[in-house]
């Protein structure tokens, strides 16, 4: 068995107890339950002792073993509320704890364990820890309700943030076959631009030959206006040289 003592730095450290002082402490125990009915002794706290220095998950139900035998003495009054604290406590070992749904039954389990203390049936020390395990599952709780707000809020925003993004899924989609038309579309552009340039060099080329055509086409036309006048005025001649030969006239 293990028994608690202090070190010089105020911690506490487990210690081997002999079985020896073990059964001398029940003897002494039984003794002093004759002479004190009602109240558990000291010998019976240093039983308990033994309990609390074992592994707690291992040796929660003997605990509770221990502490119904310490009330069923026949000498000891076992006090009702005590024996339905233990009854109580029992049940609550074997519930699967839910926050939300048995919040009440951990303060009713800080009540029994106080109730377990005030009845002299369990040690102090155990009892604090008890109740400061309780504590820190009710401050839990209460920190899991200032973060349930948050919780909610980051799940309306991962709904959110997934909706958008299938709606960005979606409009990338539409817009990935945009650039592909827009890329097609651009290279037809190109051709036909070039294709454009094509036909203004043709076109430039064509009008320097029509030009040159037009300069040389104006001085055709002058010179065919020139021998045109030539010719009129030589047929005018030819005209009155013929009348003057059928009159007989010289010229």
């Amino acid at each position: 068995m293990l028994s608690p003592r202090r070190t010089k730095g105020g911690e506490e450290e487990e210690e081997e107890i002999p079985t020896e002082v073990i059964a001398e402490s029940i003897e002494l125990a039984k003794k002093q339950q004759e002479a004190k009915a009602g109240e558990p002794t000291s010998s019976e706290l240093a039983l308990f002792d033994d309990v609390e220095a074992e592994n707690s998950s291992t040796v929660a139900e003997p605990k509770l073993q221990k502490f119904e035998k310490l009330g069923a003495t026949p000498s000891k009054a076992k006090s009702k509320a005590v024996d339905e604290a233990v009854d109580r406590i029992r049940i609550w070992q074997s519930t699967k704890l839910d926050l939300d749904e048995n919040r009440e039954s951990i303060d009713h389990l800080m009540k029994d364990l106080d109730l377990l203390h005030r009845g002299n049936v369990a040690r102090r020390p155990i009892l604090e820890i008890s109740l400061g395990l309780a504590r820190d599952v009710l401050n839990l709780h209460n920190h899991y309700e200032d973060l349930k707000p948050s919780f909610n809020s980051s799940e309306f925003c991962k709904t959110t943030h997934e909706a958008n993004l299938a709606d960005y899924q979606k409009q990338k989609a539409e817009l990935d076959v945009l650039v592909a038309d827009y890329k097609e579309t651009k290279s037809a552009a190109d051709k036909l631009e070039k294709h454009i340039e094509d036909l203004k060099k043709q076109l430039a080329a064509l009008r320097e030959r029509q030009n040159d055509f037009g300069a040389g086409l104006g001085v055709k036309t002058k010179a065919i206006f020139l021998v045109q006048s030539i010719v009129s005025a030589s047929k005018l001649a030819l005209e009155i040289a013929e009348a003057s030969v059928h009159q007989g006239v010289p010229l």
